[in-house]
């Protein structure tokens, strides 16, 4: 039961893209947190814009209120002025994140509909995480985000596989040096050379008493007293 408890914990918060894993744990941000970037120009005159935005969730409607429109992933302030906010990119669950061609990373690609505005998030491996933004002349915002949990999980050990590596290696070794014991040292034969015998046969009884004290409390009990049928004419 522990070892299933660790695997779900594990999957939990995997993202599996084209066969690689990837670990997105508090990515998404909740309530009215978010991702803030200056944007840059590609062209010097449009000036710099202040990116707010999130992932896999819609920004918190107190964040977007200005803005006039809800289920939003990202707004931006022209020039960084608070009074002049406008809709960027709207958030849809049919996106789909897109593993890069590396295979080191992924990107996402939100639209706005009846406009060209758009945003693409590109989600790269980096040991030390980095946030740069830059838009073009049709208002196509473009995140570049160095991220070490960009970085697939598929080929590395997290924690709770080295819990199970463990955990298994100290079962195996328990056998492995019980075993000979039992059987050279001790001279048993048969079943009883594993080690303990007694307690793992017991181990099972052990279970069922424990399950059955921890859901006694909901078991009606039977009256103890006894009923006596009337005889007498």
């Amino acid at each position: 039961m522990l070892a299933q408890l660790i695997i779900l914990t594990i999957c939990a918060n995997a993202l599996k893209i084209g066969g690689e894993r990837f670990d997105i744990e508090n990515l998404t941000l909740s309530g009215d947190i978010y991702y803030e970037v200056e944007a840059k120009s590609e062209f010097t005159e449009l000036g710099r814009d202040v990116l707010l935005f999130n992932v896999f969730a819609p920004l918190s409607a107190n964040v977007t209120g200005s803005c006039n429109q809800t289920n939003l992933s990202a707004i931006a302030y022209l020039n960084g002025d608070l009074d002049n906010c406008y809709p960027v990119a709207q958030y849809s669950e049919s996106v789909k994140p897109v593993l890069l061609q590396n295979g080191q990373g992924f990107s996402l690609a939100y639209k706005l509909q009846g406009t060209q505005q758009s945003l693409d998030i590109i989600f790269s491996c980096n040991k030390i995480q980095n946030l740069s933004a830059y838009f073009n002349q049709s208002y196509h915002y473009t995140i570049n985000w160095l991220h070490p949990q960009a970085c697939p999980t598929s080929k590395q050990l997290s924690v709770g596989w080295i819990f199970l590596i463990v955990i298994g290696s100290i079962i195996a070794l328990y056998f492995l040096v019980g075993i000979p014991i039992n059987v050279f040292l001790l001279k048993k034969r048969g079943i009883q050379v594993l080690p303990f015998f007694g307690y793992i046969s017991n181990l099972f009884e052990i279970i069922k008493d424990g399950a059955l004290f921890l859901i006694s409390p909901c078991i009606p009990k039977k009256s103890q007293y006894q009923i006596f049928e009337d005889t007498t004419l």
